[in-house]
C-alpha cells in the first residue's frame, strides 16, 4: 500500500504550498498504472492526506516525536504476542 501511495506521490505543491493529492492527480496516477481499484484511490487520498498533516504538526518544535514511544510500544506488542501464543499452547 505504501508503495502506491510513493509511485502516485505522497503530495502536490501548488502556490499554497504543500497539499494532499487531488482525486485529478490520483485518477492520473490510475489511468497511467491501469489499477483502477477505488478502495486503493480512497486510501492513497487518506495517506496523502495524513502525510501532509503530520509533516504540518512536525513543523511545531515542541510537539513530541511519534518515535519517542516507540521501544514501550514494542514491549507491549511483544507481551501481548506471548500471551496470545501461551493462550493457544493452553487450548
Amino acid at each position: 500500500m505504501i508503495n502506491k501511495v510513493q509511485e502516485c506521490g505522497l503530495y502536490e505543491i501548488d502556490m499554497n504550498g504543500m497539499k494532499g493529492l487531488s482525486w485529478q492527480e490520483i485518477k492520473s496516477w490510475q489511468d497511467a498504472t491501469g489499477n483502477k481499484d477505488q478502495w486503493m484511490a480512497i486510501k492513497i487520498k487518506q495517506l496523502s492526506a495524513s502525510y501532509v498533516t503530520e509533516y504540518r504538526l512536525s513543523e511545531d518544535a515542541s510537539r513530541p516525536s511519534p518515535f519517542d514511544d516507540l521501544e514501550k510500544q514494542r514491549a507491549t506488542v511483544s507481551q501481548q504476542l506471548k500471551n496470545f501464543i501461551k493462550a493457544e499452547k493452553n487450548d
